[in-house]
């Protein structure tokens, strides 16, 4: 976690990739998390990030939870353990797929 004022600190960082993990991840939610704390932290880090990166395994997809961190529309690279049935789905949104297994 972020120290006190963390949201002021992130808005001075200037962030080349960001390196994400996720609780779930949707083409309609986007990357979500269950604290909503954590949410505006990352959110803070991919609006400062050239590059997101989102990190999660096949049984992230298709999910929500809580707090959204980042809209589909924001992540540049999803690195899976796997490819998806739906990987093109994920292609069409403009999302680099990295399978790792």
């Amino acid at each position: 976690a972020v120290a006190i004022n963390g949201r002021s600190l992130l808005d001075t960082l200037n962030i080349d990739k960001a390196f994400m993990g996720t609780n779930a991840l949707s083409l309609k939610q986007g990357a979500c998390v269950a604290d909503i704390m954590l949410a505006e932290t990352k959110r803070a880090m991919v609006e400062h990030a050239n590059q997101v990166i989102v990190v999660c395994d096949h049984s992230k997809l298709s999910n929500t939870s809580l707090a959204q961190f980042a809209s589909p529309a924001q992540i540049d690279t999803l690195v899976l353990d796997r490819l998806p049935e739906d990987a093109q789905a994920y292609q069409d949104a403009g999302i680099a797929l990295l399978s790792v297994s």
